[in-house]
């Protein structure tokens, strides 16, 4: 049985690309309904184009990935997140959203974050978070949260 997700991809994807993406998703254990289309710009403090944005357990779907690749883990997101960037056809700042559904906290994902960065994500405690969006940072060696 998998982890239950809610998906949002931008409108602009192609069906193949939605197909590769939805195939993507469900390999990594998430079940969800037809992903929502939403536009590919979001704009708000600051501007970003999103791939896709994932909103559902994170701690379920941590312990699934940490039960499935072990010590990798991180390396098994890292890869996801390279994967469907690569498979929506997204530009090279694309980003992959994950968003806690209890705690609504985010985080903005891509490939080119650091293994630290995504040990360290792992490790989070999302039960004590509260909403707002993560950010590394590289210097500190740690998530901070904003909002």
């Amino acid at each position: 049985m998998g982890i239950e997700a809610y998906v949002t991809v931008p409108r602009a994807v192609s069906q193949s690309e939605l197909e590769a993406i939805t195939s993507e998703l469900r390999s990594a254990g998430l079940e969800f309904d037809e992903p929502a289309a939403a536009e590919r710009r979001i704009t708000g403090v600051e501007e970003f184009v999103f791939v896709v944005a994932i909103s559902t357990s994170l701690h379920g779907f941590f312990k699934r990935l940490g039960e499935e690749a072990g010590s990798d883990a991180y390396k098994a997101l890292k890869g996801l997140v390279a994967r469907l960037r690569a498979k929506a056809g997204a530009p090279e700042d694309g980003i992959v959203i994950l968003q806690d559904q209890r705690s609504q906290t985010r985080a903005n994902l891509t490939p080119e974050l650091s293994d630290a960065a995504y040990r360290a994500l792992l490790e989070l405690d999302f039960e004590d978070l509260s909403e707002g969006t993560l950010t590394w940072d590289d210097p500190a060696g740690m998530w901070t949260q904003d909002g």
